[in-house]
């Protein structure tokens, strides 16, 4: 009987051991995730995501986003990118009086 006892005394079963490390490390990770779910980066992680699936919507497929870019798609774009800029010209759409720094409400030096 004394022997059994000392038996029993000697060290953790490795099940007790193995079971124990694998209880402490699912603590661990499930503290670490829910204090990621209720910080700061995870909501600028599902902001990203929105972001980018708005652009990827923006575009409704007007643009290959799947193949290697070219120059002719380039060039192509700088025409595009030209006109949608063309069209907010400030100087064209108002006239100089109109932006004037007293017509702005700015000092005049």
């Amino acid at each position: 009987m004394h022997n059994e006892l000392e038996n029993k005394l000697e060290g953790l079963h490795p099940v007790v051991a193995i079971a124990s490390a694998v209880g402490i490390s699912l603590i661990m990770v499930v503290t670490t995730f829910t204090m990621f779910i209720h910080s700061g980066a995870y909501k600028t992680v599902k902001q990203i995501q929105v972001g980018s699936q708005l652009t990827a919507a923006s575009l409704g497929g007007s643009y290959d986003v799947t193949s290697p870019v070219n120059a002719v798609d380039i060039s192509n774009y700088e025409v595009i990118l030209k006109q949608k800029l063309s069209s907010i010209d400030n100087q064209a759409d108002f006239s100089a009086s109109a932006l004037s720094p007293q017509a702005l409400g700015l000092p005049s030096n």
